[in-house]
């Protein structure tokens, strides 16, 4: 099976679709359950979900990306950019404050989404007692360690921005599609 945090730590960051490629050996187009290897690929996403330096987040675009510990601060940074993200629907903001007063929250739908494309939560999909997976979610500067935080006060957001956009992380300005009129943050401290 294919070491997928290998690839993260190499790269920086890893699209999902990149990493089912990866662990199939091939490209695979639509949905992989089906694919002949779909086993070996749940079981290589799965480990990858379980790597303590690596975080899950959303893109601009939607999709789903691992991030490795050392882009983490500038991760941070461009999450505080809020004038890069449109603004949250009156359902998303009442999950918000939920997961802000819980600390944690069980959530689905286009409220979590939208959190999570915003950098708002780190969403990690949980095994309840019951066998069912759901997705939990965590206010996105808290799910970091304070010494990430800290790292991140000291970069600049276009600093920041670039270090993503290098490691393909797919949250930065540079990969912006849908958030039309969304100012970029150049020279913001």
């Amino acid at each position: 099976m294919i070491d997928l945090s290998k690839e993260v730590r190499r790269r920086g960051a890893l699209a999902q679709t990149d990493a089912v490629s990866l662990a199939a050996g091939e490209p695979i187009r639509g949905s992989w359950w089906s694919h002949p290897r779909g086993q070996e690929i749940f079981r290589a996403l799965s480990a990858l979900a379980e790597d303590p330096d690596v975080v899950p987040c959303k893109g601009f675009d939607g999709k789903q990306r691992w991030i490795h510990r050392a882009l983490w601060p500038a991760l941070v940074r461009a999450s505080r950019e809020r004038a890069l993200f449109a603004a949250p629907s009156a359902e998303a903001r009442r999950l918000m404050q939920r997961v802000e007063r819980e600390g944690k929250v069980a959530a689905s739908g286009k409220a979590r989404l939208e959190l999570e494309r915003a950098l708002l939560v780190v969403a990690v999909q949980e095994h309840t007692e019951s066998g069912k997976h759901v997705m939990e979610l965590t206010p996105f500067e808290r799910w970091f360690p304070a010494e990430v935080r800290r790292a991140a006060d000291g970069i600049s957001a276009e600093e920041a921005l670039e270090q993503l956009e290098a490691a393909g992380a797919g949250v930065t300005a540079g990969s912006r599609r849908g958030t039309r009129g969304r100012r970029s943050p150049r020279g913001a401290r």
